[in-house]
Formats: structure tokens, C-alpha cells, sequence
């Protein structure tokens, strides 16, 4: 088969494509997604005991606020990226915000702590099990 032939027969009985589909699709693969991590991590360490006491700290919702910035801002990059000749522009940049942030409170924590208590700051206790955990 020739590229000429090959275009006319991809070219023939086309029908427009609903306006929403790409972000259908990418919903749907979202909520699954979402919900197999949940139904996995519960499977694996279960429900935390403390949890109700835990959200009231400013660190939980840090710390769940910075996947969900990284999702929603790639998510949106890659509903871009996924049309053909649009680019990704200053969402680039801005999905390198939540981690400079990131970057800047560990930064200050560690300015604000005491000489001997950094190391521990750094490496923790659970070095060797966290990074497998995450």
C-alpha cells in the first residue's frame, strides 16, 4: 500500500469527534486510576488509627496537597499536549511550582532547626522503607 492510498483510506467516512472526549477519557483513566491506588494502599497498610487527629495538621494536608497540585497540573498539561499543535507553554513552569515549594519549606525547616537534630531531619528514621513505600 502507497502513503496516497493509505491517506485516502484513512480519509474516507470520517465523522467529526465529540468536543469531550479527550477529557472523558482522561477522567475515566483518572477515577480508575484513583480508585486502584486507594483500594491497593488500603489492601497493603490499612487505615491509619489516628487519622481523624492527623488531618488536623497543616502537614496531612501538605502533604496530600502536593499530588494533587502535580495531577491536576499535568493532567491539564497532558490535555493539552494530547491536541495536536498545541503546546504546553507556561504549564511547564508551573508544574515545577509545587515542588519548589516543597523544596522551600524543607529549606526553612532545616534553617530552623537545630544543628544536631538535622540529620535526623534529613534522613529520618524510615529511610530505607519510604522510598519503597511511596
Amino acid at each position: 500500500m502507497k502513503t496516497d492510498e493509505l491517506i485516502s483510506l484513512l480519509a474516507t467516512a470520517t465523522e467529526p469527534v465529540d468536543r469531550h472526549a479527550l477529557a472523558r477519557r482522561l477522567l475515566l483513566a483518572l477515577l480508575a486510576g484513583m480508585l486502584g491506588a486507594l483500594l491497593m494502599t488500603l489492601a497493603i497498610y490499612g487505615v491509619r488509627s489516628d487519622l481523624a487527629e492527623v488531618a488536623r495538621t497543616p502537614l496531612f494536608w501538605a502533604k496530600l496537597a502536593l499530588p494533587t497540585s502535580l495531577g491536576l497540573l499535568a493532567l491539564w498539561l497532558t490535555q493539552r499536549l494530547a491536541r495536536p499543535g498545541v503546546r504546553g507553554g507556561a504549564l511547564w513552569g508551573w508544574l515545577g511550582l509545587p515542588l519548589l515549594l516543597v523544596w522551600l519549606g524543607a529549606a526553612v525547616s532545616l534553617a530552623g532547626a537545630p544543628v544536631e537534630a538535622r540529620a535526623e531531619l534529613i534522613f529520618g528514621r524510615t529511610w530505607r522503607t519510604c522510598a519503597l513505600n511511596i
